[in-house]
């Protein structure tokens, strides 16, 4: 039976993926992803599929071989925000410490007889002004008087006292209160309100109790706000001449620290007080699935805010730059467990109307805020507003490459904030079919070989590296990812001249032999030396790099190189970040992150990658709590082993039979290096083991447990070069020592009756126990085709 239009939902009704959502006179059918839902139309069809026959095919609107991506990065700011919001308590709490040491100095002081920079009747020493409006001047016995002030003779205090009793008796109203009467904003009353205590306290106590009661009170601003407030609604209540005299006011009570929310938007200082919670505290954040009721996280009805102080409960600003469906800042908005304020910009303006309705069918329109509007020129807007105003974490996930929005991404993000960058071109960054191309965009050239898509990683951090640089903000890779047919980073922003001096050393060339063996060798474009300065810490002094590190032929076959890069050489994960992620995993449901399983696998192979990286053995992933602050890596800190190694094309060389992974790792760390697999590529190994020790490895295993057959290698080639022939009798003559591990002739021959080379004296064991990794889990690290053809598919059309 055919549905009629009375089965259908409206985009306000309750979710539900078994009807069909009727909007805008549009059939749309429900997807769900974590705990968002997006609206899809309900008839889509992918031209070039059904010509081929393959019936009704979705257009992209959804892709969902990227859930992945969206997974990982909704867990990935979740742990940046947390930090950076703990980061905003603790200054919180170290303000309103140093806050209340100041009161409790002035206080002690009063008691000496110093009345915070006033000075009192009889004494005699230098003084400072601290009167907000009043210029400072040294005296010697009398404060410098107003030029307003007609009396001779008498104190500061008093001459302040008896301007605003003539201004009272002359006007019959504050200044202040005009002000509101006539529709102007309201000064701060610090001099009215001293002068009121001192009139009706004058009678009652001496005069040295009331300079120091009236001190307190110009000193103190913070402590008179909430009585100003009153006082204004009080005097536009009632008329100012027909006010009763005040009665005396009691000495203030210290004030309890009040901890508010930062208001967007408003002038820094300025204070917005609800009438109905003058001294509430807003309630801290309750971590769980966001309330559809109109309030955020935390909040109460009633709250107190000023931007002057930062808030724990202070909203993490999110920018989804190229939105599309909106699908990403709906899931930020919905899954993180605090406060988010998002926006979801797309160039298209039908794009940025489909946002709105996902919007509105998620409830979610008092948390994501669409717009439709070019990208960079948006972000370029934020470059003269304050930092309190930029975005805390930016998201940029383009069709193709994220370099053109890098520099405007630039400009709105706020110190200390992330940038998560994507990147889908990858035959333009991962191959050397286009090296114009990746030059231009990336500012580096490409290369040939198995870890061309390390290459290109390295390639995007240097871009934003040096984009960054241009404005004095280094960057720290917190997360970097080359899996699928993408490039995903996280990185840290952070406004740090002094580390930006670290970039020259931390950018490296390469030479890369990809017409013959597959060798390389770096060549680092600065140089960054540390000494231990007078004080104790570490300074740095920086120079020219040296010469070339290598020649224009391979020195293990022969064969030209080719150069790559510059690009970027330092570390590319942070350890303590990517273990507070994994520390999320065991209490997340399967059904909301559907890649679950496969973020653990990777995760944990990317921890067991980075700490190649750290001094001391590789140990077993081991996961952290949530609480753990992200340890920052050092700036002058470059990658040991920038590159990994694939033990197939080391095989292929040679023409022999390929070892398994745990027998080249054994004998790699048998020898006293570090051997780690890659995120990469299942095969990849990363290790810290020179170019002269894996040839030498490879020639050992073919002497001891697979013997090339007779005439296998020809002499033209790179892997008789590496088995046969000494590449350079001149280096051998001159070099020739135990420590450099210099080419020397063995006795060995092969089955073809030629002597094999030996480098060094390595004692080569193929222990492939020791080889094993100390985790036995079994983990899904690397991603299966989850369907024929699948990749970035189509650009949507909408």
């Amino acid at each position: 039976m055919d549905a009629g239009p009375k089965t259908k939902a409206t985009i306000d009704d309750e979710p539900d993926p078994n009807r069909i959502i009727r909007h805008e006179g549009k059939d749309y059918k429900s997807l769900k992803e974590g705990l968002a839902r997006i609206l899809i139309p309900a008839k889509s069809v992918n031209p070039k599929a059904a010509k081929a026959g393959k019936g009704n095919v979705e257009k992209v609107f959804y892709n969902p071989v990227q859930q992945f991506n969206r997974d990982l990065s909704v867990l990935a700011i979740r742990a940046f925000g947390e930090e950076h919001l703990a980061q905003k308590q603790k200054q919180l709490r170290s303000k309103t410490k140093r806050k209340h040491q100041r009161r409790k100095d002035r206080s002690n002081s009063d008691k000496d007889g110093t009345n915070n920079g006033v000075a009192l009747e009889g004494t005699n020493h230098k003084t400072t002004s601290l009167q907000p409006g009043v210029k400072a001047a040294e005296t010697t016995g009398e404060p410098e008087r107003s030029k307003h002030d007609s009396t001779t003779g008498a104190p500061y205090q008093q001459g302040v006292t008896q301007r605003i009793d003539a201004m009272n008796e002359n006007e019959g109203v504050h200044e202040e209160q005009a002000d509101e009467v006539n529709g102007r904003k309201p000064l701060t009353r610090t001099n009215e309100d001293a002068s009121e205590d001192s009139r009706h306290s004058a009678t009652q106590q001496p005069t040295q109790q009331g300079l120091k009661r009236k001190s307190d009170a110009l000193n103190d601003v913070e402590e008179q706000e909430e009585r100003d407030a009153k006082k204004f609604r009080t005097h536009t209540a009632e008329s100012p001449s027909k006010q009763p005299p005040p009665e005396p006011p009691e000495p203030p009570e210290p004030p309890e620290p009040i901890e508010a929310d930062v208001e967007e938007g408003k002038p820094e200082g300025e204070l917005t007080v609800d009438s109905n919670a003058t001294n509430s505290k807003p309630e801290n954040p309750v971590p769980g699935p966001l309330k559809e009721d109109g309030l955020e996280r935390g909040e109460t009805t009633s709250t107190l805010t000023t931007k002057s102080i930062p808030s724990p409960n202070s909203r993490l600003k999110i920018l989804d730059s190229l939105s599309a469906s909106g699908l990403r800042a709906l899931r930020y908005a919905k899954e993180l467990p605090f406060k988010t304020s998002v926006t979801a910009n797309d160039l298209s303006a039908d794009a940025t109307k489909s946002i709105a309705a996902n919007v509105r069918y998620n409830k979610l329109e008092s948390h994501i805020a669409p717009k439709t509007g070019n990208a960079q020129s948006y972000m370029y807007s934020y470059s003269d507003e304050s930092d309190a105003n930029k975005y805390n974490v930016i998201d940029i996930d383009p069709y193709g490459t994220a370099v053109p929005f890098l520099d405007a991404a630039l400009q709105a993000i706020s110190d200390g904030g992330m940038l998560c960058v994507s990147c889908t071109d990858a035959g333009v960054w991962a191959s050397t079919g286009y090296p114009e191309k990746a030059f231009s965009l990336y500012g580096g050239s490409p290369v040939k070989g198995a870890h061309s898509h390390e290459v290109g990683l390295r390639l995007i951090i240097h871009s934003i590296a040096t984009a960054a640089a241009r404005y004095s903000l280094a960057i720290e890779p917190l997360l970097c990812l080359s899996v699928d047919f993408y490039a995903r980073v996280f990185v840290k922003v952070r406004k740090s001249p002094a580390e930006v001096k670290f970039l020259a050393g931390k950018t490296i060339m390469m030479h890369n032999c990809d017409s013959g063996c597959g060798a390389w060798s770096i060549q680092p474009l600065g140089r960054s030396n540390g000494f231990e300065a007078r004080d104790g810490t570490t300074a740095y002094k920086f120079h020219l790099p040296l010469g070339p590190t290598a020649g224009p032929m391979c020195d293990h076959c022969g064969f030209k190189t080719h150069l790559g890069g510059p690009m970027y050489g330092g570390p590319l994960h942070n350890t303590t970040f990517i273990r507070k992620i994994l520390g999320y995993l065991p209490v997340l449901e399967k059904d909301t992150y559907g890649t679950l399983d496969r973020m653990k696998g990777v995760l944990s192979t990317i921890l067991e990658e980075a700490s190649i990286d750290q001094s001391g053995k590789t140990q077993d992933v081991k996961f952290t709590t949530e609480g753990t602050p992200t340890v920052p890596s050092d700036p002058a800190s470059v990658a040991q082993s920038p590159f990994y190694i694939n033990p197939s094309n080391l095989a292929s060389v040679v023409r022999s039979r390929c070892p398994s992974d745990a027998k080249i790792k054994g004998a790699i760390r048998h020898a006293g290096f570090k051997a780690v697999r890659s995120h990469t590529k299942p095969s990849a190994i990363r290790t810290t083991a020179p170019w002269d020790f894996l040839w030498e490895m490879m020639r050992q295993w073919v002497q001891q447990h697979a013997p090339i057959k007779p005439n296998a290698l020809k002499p033209t080639t790179a892997g008789y070069k590496i088995m046969y022939e000494n590449i350079s009798d001149e280096k051998e003559s001159s070099t020739n020592t135990e420590e450099d591990h210099s080419i020397t002739q063995a006795n060995e021959i092969d089955n073809s009756g030629k002597k094999i080379r030996k480098l060094g004296d390595w004692e080569m064991k193929f222990d492939e126990r020791l080889g094993q990794d100390a985790s036995t889990e079994k983990l899904v690290r690397y991603q299966l085709n989850p369907e024929a053809n699948w990749g970035p598919m189509q650009r949507a059309k909408v």
